[in-house]
């Protein structure tokens, strides 16, 4: 396991996290995959990406609902599942997804926007995205995904301006939208999200998309036969499932992904400062 950005601990602690994850899945017949920069670490690294410093997991709706009643009794102690109700029962919005997080653990000292989320997002976790069906026609897709974004921007007008991750003039675009969201209450807009994600949950379709990704990605569709079938791979010490279509997810999402970015682009993507987390 490598050190090379200072992350080993952080590592050994996630790495911890998955199999826990794992042995939770398999136990209840949960069917889920590795993602995003875990799943390029697990092709091309072996184990994870030596900058990133946190582990994403997906499975579809089906396997999320399964999930969610088993994870509260069947995870140890020190490690919660959140979902996006809790935080948005403060009145605080960060993003739309679920993820198991190491209570115990520390990102770094608390600060202006960790305190306003009440501290919830300054610890280790593993991130759930979810895979939902999204039409097979372009005028379907297109209002599946357009949904999506809206309801996200007006969930905006829960995090303050200056947390919201967008150039100026996107936020200058966005203002309307967050103005109308910050009189909605929170949680009735996840409760509109959950339900607009799952809207074509019995129809019979080719395709899916990730229903709680970040904006950006919601226009990427994913051809239902790259996740059929899932095998488990190298992963550090051990081994973590895959799907089968893996070069053709990654490939769709990040292009060359094994080829690595530019030294300069090697960041850790959450600022995480190993020497406060406490494991």
């Amino acid at each position: 396991m490598t050190d090379e950005y200072g992350l080993k601990e952080v590592f050994e602690t996630e790495l911890n996290m998955l199999k826990t994850i794992d042995a939770v899945c398999r136990k209840h017949e949960i069917v889920y995959t590795l993602e995003a920069g875990t799943l390029i670490g697990a092709v091309r690294e072996k184990g994870f990406i030596p900058w990133d410093d946190d582990a994403d997991i997906i499975m579809t709706r089906e396997n999320w609902e399964k999930f969610k009643t088993v994870a509260v009794r069947e995870l140890p102690e020190g490690m919660q599942f959140q979902l996006p109700y809790e935080m948005a029962k403060d009145g605080r919005f960060y993003d739309f997804i679920g993820r198991v997080v190491y209570l115990p653990s520390r990102r770094h000292a608390p600060n202006e926007k960790s305190e306003f989320f009440n501290e919830k997002i300054n610890h280790l976790w593993i991130d759930i995205f979810v895979m939902d069906n999204i039409p097979d026609s372009g005028a379907g897709a297109f209002i599946a995904s357009s949904g999506q974004k809206l309801l996200y921007a007006l969930s905006l007008g829960h995090r303050k301006t200056a947390y919201i991750n967008s150039s100026t003039g996107k936020k200058i675009l966005l203002l309307p939208f967050t103005m109308v969201g910050k009189l909605i209450p929170l949680t009735a807009l996840c409760k509109w999200k959950d339900r607009w994600s799952a809207k074509d949950r019995k129809k019979n379709t080719s395709r899916v998309y990730v229903s709680n990704y970040p904006p950006e990605w919601f226009d990427l569709k994913l051809d239902r036969d790259w996740i059929k079938e899932v095998r488990y791979m190298q992963f550090e010490d051990t081994e973590l499932p895959v799907p089968c279509g893996y070069h053709e997810i990654l490939t769709a999402g990040y292009g060359d992904y094994m080829k690595r970015p530019d030294i300069k682009d090697r960041k850790v993507s959450h600022e995480t400062e190993t020497q406060k987390s406490q494991t």
